[in-house]
Order: structure tokens, then sequence, then C-alpha cells
């Protein structure tokens, strides 16, 4: 499958006689953590970016399935790889080497030879992801399993996660003066990149009754959100060190917004399903932070996404981010407390992690 792709802050409330968290609040980053925009030349390091762009570079991807089966000497993996030059070839195979992901062998052999193979766990992870949830995407987003467009894409979505643009319309549509105030990119920078992002279907656009653009993520950028949490967690269980932090309160919930109108509940119309996401726990001895989000169900199951605290939800879940980057990817919620309605809680959670899922 993937060889195929890659060979060529509000109200408070809470729910219903429950001990939904109180004092939830938005988290919005400040200021000081975000870039400048003359420090925009260069992506932003945000967690899981470094691996999505790894991926978006040719031949990452293409190696790591080409080696899918076992070691493969430097020839051969040529012979697999036929749309890349030796040199280009050796240059991804030295960067998936520092990476762990693939490890050379000298074999004892005349003339001398080498052979790569991936690691274990490591690369044999990657890979995973490759053959799952990216190749999955792309299916989905680029039609056509065609190298130039799965790594258009892929670069594109990287994009739209590490300048922030992901985050700021994971919950909310906004006009680029709204976007750039939520990004901090210049009006021109937003501006260019949006309008890129929407030509790729990552972004739609709508103009309103008062004449004004405004972007949203379309659904084929919220089912991106797998392939961005699954890059955030193989940098966290393989290479902690290559991102500058760790996955944010604000990225962590808006990677759950982002999916939270995936699924279709038409049984629960008129129902409320409120969530908050925990940050990880920094040891210094502060109180836990939290984000806070709400579902409403309309008349014909569709799902909109609200910020802020829940007003009476009839159903909750609460847990930390690497509790609902298990939900998402693995469908797992043995860490996630929840309460209120279970019938709605749980066809609400089962139905997110199986569209984000069907992509695979």
């Amino acid at each position: 499958m993937g060889s195929m792709i890659w060979a060529e802050s509000g109200k408070r409330g809470g729910p219903k006689g429950s001990d939904w968290p109180s004092g939830s609040s938005i988290s919005v980053r400040a200021k000081s953590e975000m870039p400048s925009a003359t420090e925009l030349a260069e992506p932003p390091v945000a967690a899981g970016s470094r691996i999505l762009r790894l991926l978006a570079a040719d031949p990452s991807a293409a190696i790591v399935c080409a080696l899918a089966d076992g070691p493969l000497r430097s020839a051969r993996l040529n012979e697999g790889t036929p749309a890349y030059s030796p040199r280009t070839l050796y240059r991804r195979l030295g960067e998936l080497e520092r990476l762990g992901v693939v490890e050379r062998q000298r074999l004892a052999v005349t003339p001398p030879a080498v052979a790569y193979e991936l690691t274990a766990p490591a690369g044999r992870e990657l890979l995973s992801i490759i053959e799952g949830t990216v190749a999955g995407w792309l299916r989905r987003h680029a039609g056509e399993p065609v190298q130039a467009q799965a790594s258009a894409s892929l670069a594109l979505l990287a994009e739209a996660w590490e300048t922030g643009i992901f985050r700021g319309l994971s919950c909310v549509e906004r006009s680029l003066t709204e976007l750039g105030e939520a990004t901090e990119l210049t009006h021109h920078q937003v501006g260019r990149r949006a309008k890129r992002l929407a030509s790729a279907g990552i972004l739609d656009r709508r103009v309103g009754s008062d004449h004004i653009t405004r972007y949203l993520l379309s659904e084929s950028g919220r089912l991106g959100a797998a392939a961005i949490a699954a890059a955030v967690r193989w940098e966290q269980d393989y290479r902690p060190q290559l991102a500058a932090r760790q996955l944010s309160l604000a990225d962590g919930t808006a990677l759950v917004a982002s999916a939270l109108s995936l699924p279709r509940l038409a049984s629960h119309a008129g129902q409320v399903f409120g969530l908050t996401v925990q940050a990880q726990g920094d040891g210094d001895g502060r109180a836990p932070r939290f984000s806070a989000l709400w579902a409403e169900v309309d008349e014909a199951g569709e799902i909109a996404c609200r910020s802020g605290p829940a007003p009476e939800p009839d159903g909750w879940a609460h847990g930390s981010v690497d509790a609902w980057l298990a939900a998402l990817l693995d469908g797992k919620r043995g860490t996630l407390q929840t309460g209120g309605d279970e019938a709605l809680v749980d066809a609400h959670l089962t139905r997110l992690h199986s569209r984000l899922r069907r992509s695979v």
C-alpha cells in the first residue's frame, strides 16, 4: 500500500450531576512563544513537523517502503527506487540513519558492499505510519498515488501545522485578518499560505453575507489530524530531542478540535458533548491546566465544534494530551475519564476514531 504511494473562554458550565472539571479555559499561546514575522523565513519548529517534512522530502518514504521486506544492498536499493539518483538516495539514507530509522551494515564480501535495513522498533513503526496513516490520508486527499502529489500534499499539511494555520482554524472559520492575528503571520504571509492551502484542498473558502472571505479546515484537512498526530507520537517516542518543545496544550487541543466534527450522530440530535484536554505534567507543582471544547449535534446529525466549557453537556470526556492522541489514533480510551450519557460519549469517540481510521 505505502510502496505504491511512494515508489514513484466563555461561560462556565458542567454536565448535569457530574464532576466535570471546573475552572477550565481555552489555552491561548503567549506571544513570547510565537515566532516573529522576521523569523518565518524557515518554518517554525512544531512537534511532529520535522517528521512530516522528512516524509514529504523525496525519496525518504520510498526508501523506508523499499526496505519493508528486509535488508537491501545499495545496488538493489537503487534498482528499487529508479526515480531517484544515487546521490539523492544516499543523502536521504544518511538523514534516515542519523534519525535511527535505518542502519547500515558493511558486508564481508568481495568486492566490498553495504546493506541497509530498518531499525526496530523505530524504523518499523515509521513504516507502519507511512503505509497506514499517511498513505491513507494521501489516498483520500490526493487521489491518484503519484509521488509528486504525495510529496506536495504532505508538505502542505506540514506547513499548515507548523505555521499555526491548522491550529487557528481547528474549531472556527476566520478571515485573513483574524487568521493573521491568531498565527502572528503578516497579512501577506497568511494570505499567500491560506490561498495555497485552499487550492490544495486542505482549507475551504467561504464568502459570507458581509462579502468577507473566511477560511476553515476542509474535511480532508481535518482528516489530516491523524497523520499529524502519528508524526507527533513517533517523534515523542523515538526522537523527543528533535522538537524544541513537546506538544503544547494549544496544539494538542487543536488536533482534538479539528477531528471533533467529523462523526455524524443523527441518533443524538440536540445533544451536547463536552470535553477537556489536560496539559502534560511539567513537574513544577502548579495546578493542571486545561483546555475545553464542546460539540453540539444538530437535527441532521452534523456536529459543530465550539471552544470553551460546555453549557450543561449531556456527556463528557476528559484526559491528557497523550490520552487524546491514543483515542484519536488507536481508539483506546483507557485513561480518559468519561461521564454523563455514556451512549453519546461512546458513539462520538467510536465514530471519531472510525472516521480517522477509515483513511488507513
